[in-house]
């Protein structure tokens, strides 16, 4: 039930990844994402050859992606407007 739910939401609804990654809107998800991209980041926003314990460095924490790039990025570049 609840994979189906997981795939109903994603595909009918719209994708809720901004919220699982406790970001406060989809906006700044959105800029978080093509931030990373353009500097070659992984998804956390460390270096793409980056190894963590566990798979990845949320593994054994309860932040949030969103806390952890803000905690590693504390000016948040992704919200400077591009030049």
């Amino acid at each position: 039930m609840q994979i189906m739910f997981q795939a109903c939401s994603k595909t009918r609804f719209g994708s809720d990844e901004w919220r699982r990654d406790g970001f406060p809107n989809e906006a700044e998800h959105g800029r978080y994402k093509n931030w990373a991209a353009q500097k070659g980041l992984n998804k956390y926003g460390d270096p793409k050859d980056m190894v963590y314990m566990g798979g990845d460095p949320l593994f054994y924490s309860r932040m949030s992606l969103y806390q952890y790039a803000s905690t590693n990025h504390p000016q948040k570049p992704w919200n400077e407007k591009a030049k």
